[in-house]
């Protein structure tokens, strides 16, 4: 379940290494991003605004200025699942 951003609610300096040793923190990032736009589009596909717009609110908690995400909720409120590339 996505709350926020990856490692965002820790306390400073305890998961430096997810970052500088293995930039886990952006990997887990753009994971969910992916997932949120595709899950985003397959519920557009089925009909389903409720969970279209529920999985781009989970993406723009972690990329809240992604134009993909951005394009996903536009496409989620008009119930449209747009193809926009």
């Amino acid at each position: 379940m996505v709350r926020a951003a990856p490692f965002s609610d820790t306390a400073r300096g305890t998961y430096g290494w997810a970052d500088i040793d293995l930039n886990l923190s952006a990997d887990m990032s753009n994971g969910i991003q992916k997932a949120a736009v595709r899950l985003a589009q397959l519920a557009l596909d089925a009909h389903d605004r409720e969970l279209a717009l529920w999985a781009v609110s989970k993406g723009i908690l972690v990329w809240p200025c992604d134009e993909e995400l951005s394009m996903a909720f536009l496409d989620s409120a008009a119930g449209d699942p747009g193809r926009r590339g």
